[in-house]
């Protein structure tokens, strides 16, 4: 025997599991086995439940002890399809025997092993069709071990209703007396397979180490045999954490064959009822929609994305203008007091270099590009001050290190003048104060650069919002890798990329603020007055 032990975050458990101790069953005893042609509801699914009380007393003594099993009413849900109505409610059981499926069309990456079934997630189907009568079924999801890697704390989400577009393994449909009537091959939320069994031939628990080598039997049907695992689990708290605590024991091996269903050359216009399949949504949440999930995201469908940018960026990648050296703010700010307010005028000017100009790469022959702010005051004699400041991490590796010390360089140094490719002015006509909002934020840059999150992209647009200016902006998703040798994975940050492609976006809807250039220097900076 085996004993496991699962820490699982209370807020994440799986209904499953979160719901262990949520309710009792409230059995009846009852003759009545007829429900009324009303409409089908949670409690005609009730009421039909009440009634299978004798029947699950000897069919399924498991089910029918309330000590053993649990549904979870308030968490169910009611789905009225064409052909047929159905309610699926989360079921709850201390003991539960589990079949390892793994059938060689499969090609399944890893073996299933005792976790697999102690993840899996079993719900009780009632399903009524046209002429009113009720099925059963015990419906099992029982999830690929690459699944679980990735997507453990999702297990619980996967409903007929609506199943994850990530979601693959299997769902085995049961009969209330336990006999299997289909079992469903999901891959990436859609059924890719189905297998029928023609017959059962239980082995006792033959080995320890059953073959799982088919035995083709004839023309669309194979013979396979799975290991069967027991799993006896109890739960306690600790903490907020739900501690679940199971014993699995391999109980034997299940042989069944199974076929391929056959077409149905004639469909009949008025089924019988099925029992109901999952119905399939992509990554965006559109039924049958074609949209998929790839390195970058969702795309494809109606996402808008025909295909993943370049959403990468090396470890050793720099700024442009980087290398250059730091300057005080205020030296170049106390400037624009030379100037008198009565009767100037004042601008500001975004400055954005992309990546890869007109495009959403983070990453391009620009480096990860860079953004200035151009500050500007004319007075009423004709005199004129300009400065381009830009905020920059101090030391090297910043998209390996992610945080360091920060620095301000001038980038409109006449021996190194930063390009650009897209910019927005701002015409603040005489208004000081706004402008003078603006200084008091350039003056005060964080101490610390963040690559993702506090970087020169946000030091311009908050330096804007400080003066009531509304910058086009828009965070990125981009793929990092966290800490050294681990697979990059997404994360928000803010981008010139994301903040030239708003401008466009901008542009494109008529502001005629916005203007694009081929890499056009930035006007160069009156520099320090002290």
């Amino acid at each position: 025997m085996k004993r496991n032990l699962i820490f699982v975050k209370v807020l994440l458990l799986s209904l499953a599991l979160a719901s262990l101790h949520a309710c009792q069953k409230d059995f009846v005893q009852s003759s009545e086995t007829e429900v009324s042609e009303e409409e089908f509801t949670l409690a005609t699914a009730k009421q039909h439940f009440r009634s299978l009380d004798k029947r699950l007393a000897k069919e399924n003594p498991v089910l029918a002890d309330p000590k053993s099993s649990e549904l979870v009413w308030s968490r169910s849900y009611v789905e009225h399809r064409a052909q047929v109505d159905f309610a699926e409610i989360p079921l709850v059981a201390k003991r539960k025997r589990v079949k390892l499926y793994n059938f060689p069309q499969d090609s399944l990456k890893y073996e299933p092993d005792p976790s697999v079934g102690e993840l899996s997630v079993q719900r009780l189907l009632f399903y009524k069709g046209k002429d009113g009568e009720i099925m059963e079924r015990i419906v099992t999801y029982i999830p690929d071990k690459e699944y679980l890697i990735r997507r453990k704390m999702e297990m619980g989400l996967n409903t007929i209703k609506k199943m994850q577009s990530n979601f693959s393994g299997y769902m085995e449909y049961r009969t209330l007396e336990n006999r299997v009537t289909k079992i469903l091959r999901l891959k990436d939320g859609r059924v890719v397979r189905k297998y029928i069994p023609r017959q059962s031939v239980i082995a006792k628990k033959t080995t320890s180490n059953p073959s799982s080598e088919p035995i083709v039997s004839s023309r669309g049907c194979h013979t396979t045999c799975f290991p069967i695992f027991d799993y006896v689990c109890d739960s306690y708290v600790v903490e907020e954490e739900i501690i679940v605590e199971c014993i699995n024991q391999q109980v034997g091996q299940d042989c069944d064959t199974y076929c391929d269903p056959d077409p149905d050359p004639d469909p009949n216009p008025n089924p019988n009822p099925t029992d109901p399949e999952p119905e399939y949504y992509d990554c965006n949440g559109v039924r049958n929609g074609s949209a998929y999930t790839a390195e970058c995201g969702c795309i494809g469908g109606n996402t808008g994305i025909s295909e993943c940018v370049d959403a990468s960026i090396p470890d050793d990648a720099e700024l442009i203008g980087q290398e250059n050296p730091e300057v005080n703010p205020e030296d170049y700010t106390d400037c624009f007091g030379n100037i008198s307010n009565t009767g100037a005028s004042f601008k500001v000017t975004a400055y954005v270099l992309e990546p890869n100009p007109g495009t959403n790469d983070f990453f391009g022959t620009n480096s990860v590009g860079h953004v200035a702010i151009g500050l500007t005051k004319t007075g009423g004699n004709g005199q004129s001050i300009t400065q381009v400041l830009g905020f920059y991490p101090e030391g090297a590796n910043i998209f390996k290190e992610y945080t360091g010390p920060s620095k301000i360089v001038d980038n409109g140094d006449s021996d190194d003048l930063m390009p650009y490719t897209i910019k927005m002015d701002f015409d603040m006509g005489n208004n000081a104060a706004a402008f003078q909002n603006i200084l008091n934020k350039v003056n005060t840059p964080p101490a610390t650069y963040h690559a993702l999150t506090n970087n020169c992209v946000r030091y311009v647009y908050e330096a804007c919002q400080a003066g009531g200016l509304a910058v086009p902006f828009q965070m990125s998703t981009i793929y990092m890798s966290t800490t050294p040798f681990s697979p990059p994975v997404p994360v928000s940050a803010y981008t010139p990329a994301g903040m030239a492609q708003a401008m466009r976006g901008a542009m494109a809807g008529g502001n005629t603020n916005i203007s694009t250039a081929n890499n056009v220097d930035v006007p160069t900076s009156h520099g320090p007055c002290n």
